[in-house]
C-alpha cells in the first residue's frame, strides 16, 4: 500500500477518492463535512439517521453510493456512540474497521476525516498528533496479511482482493492540522512497517527463522542505519565470554546459537536503555518435552527478540535521542542426546550456579547471561521482553503483559505508554517471600520455582532479578498477547506485533525528559 497522506477539507470533494468515510455521534451535531456530504447527498444521509437512530451507536457501519453526485463512489457512515467516550483506542479501531470494511468493497482508496477527541488531555497540537496517529495506525496495522505460503487460488484471490486498497488519506480542517497530520503520518508508517517486521519473523516457519536466520536478518535491516553498530557472537565467542546458560539451552539442536547485540548512539543522547529480548526461536521444552496443545505455536517464543531488533531499528529512523542497545540471545531449545537434563549445573557468565529443574524454563537461562551482560552497560534502564511463563497467561490471559520492577518511575512511564497505544500491561509484584523457591540445594540457584506453578511469573522474575545487579531494571513477561487466535479490528490471527509500539512510545517520552 502506498504511504498515507493528508489532505485538507477543502479539496476534498475535488480529490480523487473512491471512500470516504464519515463518523457520526449520539450525542453531538454532526461535523461540516458530514454536512457538505448530506447536502450533495441531497439530505439522504441525515435522513436515514434521523430514522434509524440505533445507526449512531458504537461500530455501525451504513453504506451510501453516490451515484456519481460527488467523486467518491462510496460514503460510509460509522456510529462511534457518545463523543465523550472518544478514545484513542477506539479511533484506532476505526481506523482498522475502515480498511476490513473498504478492502471487501473492492474499493482502492480510502479517505477519514481528522477527529477530535475531548476526552484527550492534550495540547490541541498533541491531540491532533494522537489522533492522526490513532486512525493511521489502526489502518495499517489491518493492512497486514501473511500469506507467502498460500498457494490455493481461492485464497490467493481473497488475499489480493483486500490488498486492492493502495491508499489511505486523513482530511483534516485547517493548514495546521494538515502539518501535523503529515508529520503524525511519518512517524506511524515507520512504526508500523517494523510492528509488521516483528509479525513476519513470528509468523514464519521455525525450519527457516532459526537463530542464524534471525541474525542474517539484523544484519539486513540495520545495514545503512544511521548511528547503529551490529555485533554477533557466534558460538566460540559465547563460549570466551563463558555464557554458558545460552550455550546450554541450545545443546540438543543442531542450529547453533546466537547473541545479537545492536546499538544505536546518536550524537545527543540523555539516556542510555539497554532492552533484551528472549529468543528462542522453537521451543519444544527439551527434554521436559511440552504436550501436544503447547507445541503448535511455540515458534512464537523469539517474540522478544524480534520486538528488540524492530524496536532499534525504529528508533534509528526516527532518530530519536536516545541510547539503544539490543541484545537478542537465540537458540532452539530441542530434546536429544546431547540436551541438557534435569538436575545438571550450569555457570553462567555472572558465575552463579544453576541447577536445572526443567529444560522447559529456558528462557530465564539465556536471559541471564544477556542481563549480566547488560548491567556491565552501566545503563539508565534494563528492559527484558519475553514470552516467559505460561503462568502469566493463566494469570492475565491473552490480552495483557505482567510487567515486575522495584523501580516506580519506570513502571509509571511503562504504564503510560500501555495506555496510549493499547498494548496492556499489569504490575505483578516481586514479593521477595518467593525468593526461597529459587534456591537450590546443590548449587546458587534453580530455574524453577515451588511446586505446580504456584507464583511461576513471579519466581521467574525473581531469578532474572538476580542478575541485574543495582540497575533500574524491568521484566515485562509477553506470553499471552504476542499471539492471538482470534484476531481484532487490527490485528489478525497468528503474530500481533505487541510491544513494538509499547517500545516506541517509551523511548519517546524518554526522549523528552532530560
Amino acid at each position: 500500500m502506498q504511504k498515507p497522506t493528508a489532505t485538507a477539507k477543502k479539496y476534498i470533494k475535488n480529490h480523487d477518492v473512491e471512500a470516504i468515510v464519515l463518523p457520526v455521534f449520539s450525542d453531538e451535531k454532526d461535523d461540516p463535512l458530514f454536512q457538505d456530504y448530506d447536502i450533495l447527498m441531497s439530505k439522504q444521509i441525515s435522513q436515514t439517521l434521523d430514522e434509524n437512530k440505533f445507526l449512531r451507536e458504537d461500530n455501525t457501519f451504513t453504506l451510501f453510493y453516490t451515484n456519481k453526485k460527488t467523486k467518491a463512489k462510496l460514503i460510509a457512515v460509522v456510529g462511534l456512540g457518545k463523543k465523550e467516550e472518544l478514545s484513542l483506542e477506539k479511533l484506532r479501531q476505526l481506523g482498522g474497521k475502515s480498511f476490513s470494511y473498504f478492502a471487501e468493497k473492492d474499493a482502492q482508496s480510502v479517505a477519514l476525516p481528522l477527529i477530535t477527541a475531548k476526552k484527550l488531555k492534550d495540547t490541541d497540537e498533541a491531540a491532533i498528533e494522537k489522533v492522526a496517529r490513532a486512525l493511521t495506525e489502526g489502518f495499517l496495522l489491518a493492512a497486514y496479511d501473511y500469506d507467502q505460503f498460500k498457494t490455493k487460488k481461492e485464497e490467493k484471490e481473497k488475499e489480493k482482493k483486500k490488498q486492492k486498497i493502495v491508499s489511505m488519506q486523513l482530511i483534516t480542517f485547517n493548514d495546521i492540522d494538515l502539518q501535523r497530520s503529515q508529520q503524525s503520518i511519518a512517524t506511524v508508517t515507520a512504526i508500523v512497517n517494523n510492528v509488521n517486521l516483528v509479525r513476519d519473523l513470528i509468523n514464519g516457519p521455525p525450519s527457516i527463522v532459526t537463530p542464524d536466520f534471525i541474525a542474517q536478518t539484523a544484519k539486513k535491516e540495520l545495514s545503512n542505519k544511521p548511528y547503529t553498530r551490529l555485533t554477533i557472537f557466534d558460538k566460540k565467542l559465547l563460549e570466551k565470554n563463558k555464557m554458558n546458560c545460552i550455550l546450554g539451552v541450545c545443546q540438543g539442536s543442531v542450529n547453533e546459537p546466537k547473541l545479537i547485540i545492536a546499538e544505536y548512539t546518536p550524537p545527543k543522547y540523555t539516556k542510555t536503555v539497554v532492552i533484551i529480548g528472549k529468543g528462542v526461536t522453537y521451543d519444544s521444552g527439551g527434554i521436559n518435552l511440552k504436550p501436544t496443545g503447547y507445541l503448535e505455536t511455540m515458534k512464537d517464543d523469539m517474540s522478544g527478540a524480534a520486538v528488540v531488533l524492530a524496536t532499534i531499528k525504529t528508533a534509528a529512523e526516527l532518530k530519536l535521542p536516545v541510547k539503544l542497545i539490543a541484545l537478542a540471545p537465540c537458540v532452539e531449545n530441542m530434546p536429544s542426546g546431547s540436551a541438557i537434563k534435569p538436575g545438571d549445573v550450569i555457570v553462567g557468565m555472572s558465575g552463579k550456579s544453576i541447577e536445572i529443574g526443567n529444560t522447559d524454563a529456558e528462557g530465564r537461562l539465556i536471559l541471564s547471561d544477556a542481563l549480566h551482560y547488560a548491567a556491565t552497560c552501566k545503563p539508565d534502564y534494563i528492559i527484558d521482553l519475553a514470552t516467559l511463563t505460561g503462568a502469566c497467561v493463566v494469570a492475565l490471559g491473552s490480552l495483557c503483559s505482567a510487567i515486575m520492577s522495584k523501580d516506580d518511575t519506570l513502571k509509571q512511564a511503562i504504564t503510560k505508554a500501555s495506555k496510549e497505544t493499547n498494548e496492556k500491561v499489569w504490575e505483578l509484584p516481586l514479593l521477595e517471600e518467593y525468593r526461597d523457591d529459587i534456591k537450590s540445594d546443590i548449587a546458587d540457584l534453580k530455574n524453577i520455582g515451588a511446586g505446580k506453578g504456584e507464583a511461576g511469573s513471579i519466581t521467574a522474575g525473581l531469578f532474572l532479578s538476580e542478575f541485574v545487579g543495582d540497575c533500574k531494571w524491568m521484566h515485562i513477561d509477553i506470553a499471552g498477547p504476542v499471539w492471538t487466535t482470534k484476531g481484532s479490528a487490527y490485528t489478525q490471527k497468528g503474530a500481533t506485533g505487541y510491544g513494538l509500539r509499547l517500545m516506541i512510545e517509551f523511548l519517546q517520552e524518554l526522549s523528552k525528559k532530560k
